[in-house]
């Protein structure tokens, strides 16, 4: 019900926007006070996809966050959710065709619309430095952190890297 309103019959009102503007300004400053969070997504700008929008954060920029208005969500939503843009997933001890009925009937009338094309990133525009220091306010520990390209998700390797980050600390 709730994902069928929001994408449905969501609106947004320059009030609610406001309102929500500010909380996720507030997640914003608390992820970039947040050495690990922040960390990663300097390394990644800085030393694997530059300008690639792979580097781009989740969360956005302080700029981005404080400028887009809620004809902006609008028009995000009308052109990224297109019936055959989206994946809808379900988990858990389900009825597989009563679930697919009723995914039919709440979003059966989303028009299709024309495929996206994304940058593909290429590995070899990849910055070639390969040591960053992120300067931080005052802490009590250092952290580093150790980064590298992997073979991707159908790669038979896929999890000998698995073993190797378990090995190498999980993160930690």
């Amino acid at each position: 019900d709730i994902l069928e309103d929001m994408i449905m019959h969501g609106h947004f009102s320059e009030e609610e926007l406001e309102t929500e503007r500010g909380a996720v300004l507030s997640e914003l400053r608390m992820s970039l006070d947040d050495p690990k969070d922040s960390l990663f997504t300097q390394i990644s700008k800085e030393l694997f996809y530059g300008d690639h929008p792979l580097a781009y954060a989740i969360l956005g920029t302080e700029e981005t966050i404080k400028n887009f208005s809620a004809s902006d969500l609008l028009g995000f939503r009308e052109r990224f959710y297109k019936a055959n843009t989206m994946v809808i997933c379900v988990a858990g001890k389900i009825n597989v065709d009563g679930v697919l009925e009723e995914i039919k009937q709440r979003f059966g009338i989303l028009p299709s619309g024309s495929d996206i094309q994304w940058g593909k990133f290429e590995i070899a525009s990849a910055k070639q430095e390969r040591v960053f220091a992120h300067p931080r306010k005052e802490m009590e520990g250092a952290m580093i952190v150790l980064a590298n390209f992997v073979p991707g998700r159908d790669n038979e390797d896929k999890y000998v890297v698995e073993v190797l980050t378990a090995a190498l600390g999980s993160g930690f």
